[in-house]
């Protein structure tokens, strides 16, 4: 969450870790749990067996350079270097996507996979379509002086606990709270503070965000809720877009998405009347569907239709002069090579090379699956994987086992042996982010006048053992190879981030509470030449650059692959429909061996209706089997009962596996929901997302 910690150090050791946000998180007071975890990585490992035997040698980091430069440089040189391949990952540890980066072009690559290919990319993508920012996502919404506040698809409370709390302050001073979600609302202190999760919930379908959002865009249309002379004079399309969403009337949305027409007519008037109001869409949006990137540009466009962008309590503009973020390095390879990105000629906006984005989308990212079917058939034959436990965060997880057993090679840089980590064939121990200094941009604004800032954090420890932070992993290695690398050094790497700011990364760590901040600026597009960073320099709710590629320029409603609409007789026989959800004990497959906070999931959960469970003879607590269409195996979790869900409704948490069971797999197999999800088409055309929410399945007492 890039909160700030502060750290009592006695002997070289953490004893003891506050939060400095004043926020109840509980992975914060665990840190040092995970620090001094006995499991620990702490020093290079080479295979010694099969893979997957769990035969190890501990080797020297010269040892462990000098074979990934000898095996890199032969593959490539053998194959070429689009036969290797590398992953962008995500938690914790924020100096891997730079890590990552920095190897595809040491390498010369473009098969960048990203994990977040099923989690942020289609908003990302789908807020530069529309605005040529992203407002809606972490950054943008302005929570404590908003007075309407729409979450669509958002559990701040286990995902972004400081957002839950800015969201608290804003409902003590009267705001409304709309939530869009298929399970109940939740907020973190909301029994303290005596204050309701939600003014209106919204309990859609999934897999229905697109027409919901259609929706309530027609209402404010034909009601006059929006403001026309910021239409009028910020945005294009507004007639085609009426026209439209003509298609969309409330019975009709009312009847694909499960709901009452009167609560989504309330909802759209709240948030639309009600000034200023902000909206944050975070991943239930539609990003793990194949209609992910215009469910979350039907949403972006709802939010752009008020006069409440870029004003205190709505949606801000982000400030350009924040400094350099991770992807402004990401390296522009030949047009030749990028041309041979996996995915570039299906997926152009994602995986095209620079000529086909036209500088627009600053992506550059390999189709995953693509990567892994490549992989299996012999295309890929190496891969570079920090950060990243792809076995179990990918779906079908079985097929990504096969896959990174047909490998010649595989490295893996992690904190601890995970399911992917025993395929490799080097694995390397990685640093803690409290073992490292690195420059962060926070997920939040602060203070009372709520400034932009750039925080310095700094080395608290040094790492653990033999403990290297990713970018000195990538940068050493790119010096055995020959290559010529940016920075000498991870310290060169943070000044050059910093530098935008006209500071070295030292003077942010010496200034007033180590950071750099400044008064943030609203209503920027009123001043000066300012112009949105699309193709017409405004808001584009009719988009040409999806025209321009062949996609239709509008968002429309597409029924899932599976649902009780487009496949009723398979919905007879796998009669509910499955979502997922996060828990703030744990973020993705991470931190299951803390003890702390093991003790309070130590199970994968299932949530089901209470009377839908009755009726199949499950009670609080029992293990429940849930198979999906298509897979003879199936994977067991605890059952947790939820009167407020839809009957044909479950919800189930991810990314699991036990550290404890054996190795290689773990245990994922068997309680992962991702070991029974499908990667086959249909791809989002778009964003290339598969569908990993809203499929069918069946449930049963174990």
């Amino acid at each position: 969450m890039k909160c700030r910690l502060f750290c009592q150090v006695e002997d070289g050791k953490i004893v003891e870790i506050k939060n400095g946000m004043g926020i109840e998180g509980n992975k914060i007071a665990t840190v040092y749990e995970l620090l001094y975890h006995p499991q620990r990585l702490k020093s290079p490992l080479m295979r010694t067996d099969g893979r997957g035997a769990g035969k190890w040698e501990r080797i020297t980091w010269d040892r462990a350079l000098e074979i990934m430069a000898k095996r890199f440089g032969d593959i490539r040189m053998r194959y070429g270097s689009d036969a290797i391949a590398t992953i962008y990952g995500c938690g914790h540890k924020i100096m891997a996507p730079v890590a990552t980066f920095l190897f595809s072009q040491i390498i010369g690559t473009p098969n960048v996979m990203d994990i977040n290919q099923q989690c942020s990319i289609p908003l990302g993508l789908a807020e530069r379509l529309t605005f040529g920012d992203s407002i809606c996502g972490d950054f943008g919404p302005h929570f404590k002086d908003s007075k309407c506040i729409l979450l669509w698809g958002s559990n701040t409370r286990h995902n972004r606990p400081p957002l839950d709390r800015d969201i608290n302050i804003a409902q003590s001073k009267g705001a409304k709270v709309i939530r869009v979600d298929p399970r109940p609302p939740e907020t973190l202190n909301q029994e303290k503070l005596d204050i309701p999760a939600a003014d209106i919930w919204l309990r859609l379908r999934p897999g229905t965000d697109a027409a919901l959002a259609l929706g309530m865009i027609k209402v404010i249309i034909d009601e006059g809720f929006y403001d026309k002379r910021f239409v009028d004079n910020f945005c294009v399309g507004f007639d085609e877009l009426k026209r439209h969403v003509s298609n969309y009337p409330l019975n009709k949305v009312a009847e694909i998405c499960w709901l009452e027409e009167e609560d989504v007519f309330q909802a759209a008037r709240l948030f639309s009347t009600t000034r200023p109001s902000c909206l944050q869409a975070r991943l239930g949006v539609g990003s793990q569907q194949a209609n992910a990137t215009q469910a979350s540009r039907a949403v972006c466009i709802l939010a752009a239709l008020g006069s409440n962008l870029d004003v205190k309590g709505g949606n801000l503009i982000p400030d350009n002069q924040i400094g350099r973020e991770v992807r402004q390095f990401r390296p522009y390879l030949p047009e030749e090579i990028e041309r041979r990105r996996l995915g570039a000629d299906k997926f152009p906006l994602i995986s095209g090379s620079k000529a086909d984005v036209r500088n627009f989308v600053p992506y550059g990212y390999a189709h995953n699956q693509l990567v892994i079917e490549a992989m299996a058939s012999g295309g890929i034959k190496a891969l570079f994987c920090p950060g990243s436990n792809l076995v179990v965060a990918e779906g079908n997880s079985r097929k990504t086992i096969d896959a990174l057993l047909s490998l010649e090679f595989l490295v893996v840089v992690d904190l601890f042996m995970t399911p992917t980590a025993e395929l490799a064939d080097l694995v390397l121990p990685a640093a803690h982010f409290l073992e490292t200094e690195v420059p962060l941009r926070a997920y939040q604004n602060m203070g009372a006048n709520y400034m932009n800032y750039v925080m310095a954090t700094r080395k608290v420890v040094e790492p653990a053992g033999e403990c290297w932070d990713d970018r000195k992993i990538v940068i050493e290695l790119g010096k055995r190879m020959g290559v010529p690398v940016p920075w000498q050094d991870v310290a060169e790497q943070n000044d050059w981030q910093v530098e935008p700011l006209g500071v070295t990364y030292q003077e942010v760590l010496r200034a007033p509470a180590q950071m750099v901040s400044w008064p943030l600026e609203y209503e920027k597009y009123k001043k000066g030449n300012f112009k949105f960073k699309t193709p017409s320099g405004k808001i584009e709710l009719y988009s040409s650059i999806l025209e321009q590629n062949g996609y239709p320029p509008l968002p429309r409603h597409i029924e899932p692959p599976q649902s009780p609409i487009s496949t009723p007789e398979l919905f007879k026989e796998y009669s509910f429909i499955l979502t997922n959800h996060r828990t703030v004990v744990y973020t993705h497959s991470e931190f299951r061996q803390v003890p702390s906070l093991r003790s309070q999931c130590p199970d994968p959960v299932l949530e089901i209706n209470s009377d839908r469970a009755a009726e199949l003879g499950i009670e609080e607590d029992d293990r429940v089997v849930i198979q999906t269409p298509g897979f003879e195996n199936t994977v067991i979790m605890v059952a947790k009962l939820i009167p407020e869900l839809h009957p044909n409704v479950v919800s189930c948490t991810t990314h699991w596996w036990f550290p404890e069971h054996p190795g290689p797999e773990h245990g994922c197999l068997d309680s992962n929901v991702n070991a029974i999800t499908s990667t086959d088409p249909p791809y989002d055309p778009i964003s290339m997302n598969y569908q990993m929410r809203a499929i069918l399945c069946s449930v049963r007492k174990a």
